[in-house]
């Protein structure tokens, strides 16, 4: 009977080294040779992370999108430490995994992991704030292994995960005597291509939890990406609003303060489902974060609800 292969030795992997390494030069081209001594001879400890565990890769810098399973695995495993990069067994480079934001000057390879919430990207860059691939972080045999996995996005294709459902969700309740909440929801299923947007409206003096009116429509796939590159490039899921942290800033208090709801949810293509769902009273630090998705989300309710108000959103004509 034939061993299992070892999927190390079969495609790429990045392997933790020993932490009792002494200090090397900060750049990777220097004269005593240490980075390639470290590279030849360190102990191949752990593997972080395999081709099993990558989804899609872009360039510019060198990024592996991570599956929805493995992403939130390698954020808990991560600190900071060398690395070696492997190819079929073969070892390319050895890379240093640390914080993205790092003040230190490091010309050698480092390795950064970046969690946006719908999914956590690992950075393979040549040095410290590097943009532009070279042959040392994104060496041609590595690029061509990625391609003929079908996992090589097209240059200059931002590093987005696959998704098979997407779901928004923004609600607002006016806090002044009767508490009316005006709720908008919208689906998009990104198998079939077709998406539906449900506003819901609860009247002054209804009871939590029921609606006095809802409906739903069909959503177009453009009126659907305006509040999720919103929710995207504002950190919606790292948003995690509270009460101002310091006393000295604090707002004045509000008589009616409004409460806001949000959830964003995906479902990746191996069936991880992630979800941020946060409900807060008005004024909050997270407010002038929000304001835009909530902005977006009240224009599109405005526009595609034919029976059901929308009311109570920033942005209100």
């Amino acid at each position: 009977m034939s061993e299992p292969s070892d999927p190390a030795r079969q495609g790429f992997a990045i392997h933790w080294i020993g932490p009792d390494l002494g200090r090397l030069p900060t750049s990777y081209d220097d004269p005593s040779g240490a980075w390639p001594r470290l590279l030849a001879e360190a102990e191949l400890g752990d593997v972080l992370l395999t081709d099993a565990d990558v989804e899609g890769v872009s360039t510019d810098p060198l990024t592996l999108i991570l599956t929805g399973a493995a992403g939130p695995r390698i954020q808990r495993a991560t600190r900071e430490a060398r690395l070696v990069v492997t190819l079929d067994g073969a070892r390319l480079y050895v890379a240093m995994c640390i914080f993205v934001g790092t003040a230190r000057m490091l010309l050698h390879p480092l390795l950064h992991v970046l969690d946006f919430g719908s999914a956590v990207h690992v950075l393979l860059v040549p040095s410290i704030g590097a943009r532009a691939d070279t042959p040392r972080n994104a060496p041609p045999a590595l690029l061509e292994h990625f391609q003929r996995a079908g996992k090589l996005l097209a240059r200059g294709t931002p590093p987005t995960p696959r998704f098979r459902r997407r779901r928004l969700l923004a609600a607002v309740t006016n806090t002044k005597p009767g508490e009316p909440t005006s709720q908008l929801e919208a689906r998009w299923d990104d198998e079939t291509g077709t998406g539906t947007l449900t506003p819901s409206f609860r009247r002054p003096g209804t009871a939590t939890g029921q609606w006095d009116a809802t409906e739903t429509v069909d959503l177009e796939a453009a009126d659907f990406e305006v509040p999720w590159t919103i929710a995207m490039t504002t950190g919606l899921y790292a948003t995690m609003p509270g009460p101002y942290p310091h006393r000295n800033f604090e707002p004045p208090p509000v008589i009616h303060p409004p409460r806001f709801r949000f959830v964003i949810e995906v479902e990746r293509l191996d069936g991880t489902i992630l979800t941020n769902d946060r409900a807060w009273s008005s004024p909050s630090a997270a407010d002038r974060t929000v304001v835009p998705f909530f902005s977006a989300m009240g224009a599109l309710g405005r526009r595609l609800a034919r029976d059901v108000p929308v009311r109570y959103f920033p942005g209100e004509p």
